[in-house]
């Protein structure tokens, strides 16, 4: 198992080093290297038969990675159709941050309204309540995690700047797989086709949306209340820029969000938690022990 782990690690790793994505066609190989594993396990023939169950391993994990490129690479935005407008109508797909003059959101299209238009399948949106001066704009709509829309945007392709020692946002884009960014155009009519999609894929983000309106209603205008979104469901939008700018020279940004202290901590708080719990049981401490129960937990 730890043979077919680094092998198939390792085909993937090599894939990120191409230069080009290789042609698919060579696929038909990967049954060929399978039957090294029908080899006899003694003998001459077991170094043989490990040897080559980590070839195919490695062919696998390269293969694995390249199909998934090519595919997504397949789901992009044509030149012809960056910045037209296209009614489309799909779903938010998590929970929208909030913008200095707006909302910020992922939108999974379902379908596309305009005849030949190719959109892909993933965007991130930008919809806007507030102008350049600073003046409202009449009619802005505000979305919420998984509602259905029919909306009209405006779209380009992910480019950033490439600066050295900063995020590379088009990497981070790319792994999200956002295809395309663009905004939603004031000027059209928009319609809500749907308050809420009952998909289980849009269940967690409805739930931390819940919990920041809770935490709104409750701590009303309060200072910390930004934080504790951030500490609880990871929102870091609600952070005023002057707490923002103190953390920052405090050096204690990394801790805002969601990180490995928050996890380390609370799967330590439950692991205490269920040892003592299970420990009293002597029923359950029988037919499996606090530690191994606590671990699991």
């Amino acid at each position: 198992m730890r043979l077919a782990i680094v092998a198939f690690v390792t085909g993937i790793m090599v894939l990120q080093l191409q230069a080009q994505l290789p042609d698919l066609a060579w696929l038909w190989g990967l049954p060929l290297l399978a039957t090294f594993w029908g080899l006899p396990r003694q003998g001459r023939w077991r170094w043989v038969r490990r040897g080559g169950f980590a070839v195919f391993c490695f062919a696998l994990g390269f293969s694995y990675a390249a199909i998934w490129a090519q595919h997504r690479l397949a789901d992009t935005l044509p030149r012809a159709w960056e910045g037209v407008d296209i009614p489309v109508v799909g779903v938010v797909a998590n929970l929208p941050t909030e913008t200095g003059r707006g909302q910020s959101f992922d939108f999974t299209v379902e379908h596309v309204l305009s005849p030949g238009a190719i959109v892909p399948k993933h965007l991130r949106l930008s919809v806007y309540s507030i102008g350049f001066k600073g003046k409202k704009i009449p009619g802005a709509i505000v979305v919420q995690a998984a509602q259905r829309w029919q909306l009209s945007v405006k779209l380009r392709r992910p480019h950033a700047n490439q600066n050295p020692h900063v995020m590379d946002r088009e990497a981070m884009w790319f792994a999200q797989d956002i295809r395309a960014l663009g905004s939603v155009q004031e000027s059209e009519p928009h319609r809500l086709l749907s308050a809420r999609v009952r998909q289980p894929r849009y269940l967690i983000d409805v739930t931390r949306e819940k919990i920041a309106d809770r935490i709104d209603r409750i701590l009303p205008g309060a200072p910390y209340a930004g934080v504790l979104k951030a500490l609880a469901i990871g929102d870091q939008s609600a952070i005023p820029a002057a707490q923002w700018q103190l953390y920052q020279q405090t050096g204690i940004t990394h801790l805002i969000s969601i990180s490995g202290s928050h996890v380390t901590a609370l799967s330590g708080l439950v692991f205490a938690v269920a040892y003592a719990l299970w420990r009293r049981s002597s029923r359950l401490v029988l037919w499996l022990s606090a530690q191994r129960a606590a671990a699991l937990a």
